[in-house]
């Protein structure tokens, strides 16, 4: 059954677009006046972006009627660019990107209509022109929701640091010896450009918009899972090395218990601390706050450490999650998740592969995998790294 838009969410769908296609560099107006003095003519589409017909354009990504309905799941474009999203199956425009072009069309208007700033930033891509491992020239496009596939040393990593080097000098400590040449676009909402050149032992030169800069002025959030082992052989320091893991004091910590649970892939439905108390190896009694959690697929109420590993680090992905959906709050945010650390199996991973990909977040996500290189991450935009160690080449899809 074919699942269309009312007629009340196409008008906000319009409102919220400002009656303009959202389509990058496109902005037509697609409402003006009628050939009468009491008519308006209208050349805008209501577009679904996971599709409105079974066997569609991006297909369903597992949403339920109403949400295929829902004003969430459309995006206002031009009557060209609505034709255009939906050639060839969708495949050059998957749901990851669509979501990407609302959210920066929105923040636009949102901006113009407020007469404000805002906190909205949106990396477009990431072009390498000079860049160890990989062969250049290279382009890499971002979605709302993208991973990096392709084995290990294939400089997946790398490019994150990279990334991240735009507005953290710390990040680019492993290239100090390298020649490395690379630009990025991204949004704020206005489309800006750095270009990094980092000389072999010389530091880095910036130009922002073609202008060279000393500093870096823009300022994004970097969230990433550290490489560290979940399972503590010491009930009193879960919560040191939860917060540790995370980044993040464990007042922070406390904080974040009360965010998980509230979203489509959440499997994570509460956590809470109490006080415990125990003998250690020499008999004196200790106490220690006990985390306690409300896992799916397992009893409930269990100590963290008595979970299983992948159930452990389900806690820990969805409180990084969590974080994410805070922090993007105030300030532009992309999450960077090494899939490998997770310990999450092939159902697990697919459970989150598309969920993820199938609702709206506020910030952008970036998991980059080895492992899981062969499953299909429908609706994600998917960046490939194929080749031998200093000619990896990069096929986006």
């Amino acid at each position: 059954m074919r699942e269309d838009f009312k007629t009340a969410t196409k008008a906000t769908l319009a409102k919220r677009a400002g009656y303009r296609c959202s389509f990058p560099g496109c902005g037509q107006l697609t409402v003006g006046p009628g050939d009468r003095s009491d008519e308006s003519s209208g050349t805008g589409v209501a577009a679904h972006i996971y599709s409105a017909a079974p066997g569609g354009p991006r297909g369903r990504g597992g949403l339920s009627p109403d949400e295929l309905r829902s004003a969430e799941n459309g995006i206002w474009l031009c009557e060209n660019h609505g034709r255009l999203v939906d050639n060839n199956e969708g495949r050059t425009y998957p749901a990851s990107e669509l979501l990407g072009y609302k959210m920066l069309h929105e923040a636009k208007v949102r901006r113009e209509h407020a007469g404000y700033g805002s906190p909205f930033g949106w990396i477009a891509a990431v072009e390498l022109t000079h860049a160890p491992v990989i062969a250049t020239p290279a382009r890499i496009d971002f979605g709302q929701a993208t991973v990096f596939l392709g084995g290990e040393g294939s400089g997946k990593t790398a490019v994150t640091e990279w990334l991240m080097g735009m507005s953290d000098a710390a990040a680019l400590w492993r290239w100090e010896a390298s020649r490395l040449e690379y630009s990025v676009v991204f949004h704020t909402p206005e489309e800006h450009r750095v270009d990094i050149r980092a000389i072999p032992h010389g530091g880095t030169i910036l130009f922002v918009d073609g202008k060279k800069t000393a500093v870096r002025p823009f300022k994004f959030e970097w969230l990433r899972n550290v490489r560290k082992d979940p399972r503590f052989d010491r009930p009193a320091s879960v919560l040191g090395r939860l917060a540790e893991h995370l980044n993040v004091t464990t007042a922070e910590l406390r904080n974040l218990f009360g965010a998980v649970g509230e979203h489509p892939w959440s499997t994570v439905t509460r956590l809470w601390t109490e006080t415990a108390t125990g003998e250690n190896d020499e008999g004196e009694l200790l106490s220690w706050e006990q985390l306690y959690c409300d896992v799916e697929g397992t009893k409930e109420g269990l100590p963290f450490e008595a979970l299983s590993a992948s159930e452990q680090s389900r806690v820990l992905l969805e409180l990084l999650l969590a974080k994410g959906e805070l922090v993007a709050a105030f300030a532009p945010t992309m999450v960077l998740v090494e899939w490998e650390e997770t310990s999450l199996d092939r159902g697990w991973t697919r459970h989150y592969m598309e969920r993820l990909a199938a609702h709206r977040m506020r910030y952008q996500l970036v998991v980059i995998t080895r492992s899981y290189c062969d499953l299909e991450w429908a609706n994600w935009t998917r960046v490939r790294f194929v080749g031998t160690l200093h000619d990896v080449k990069i096929e986006v899809e």
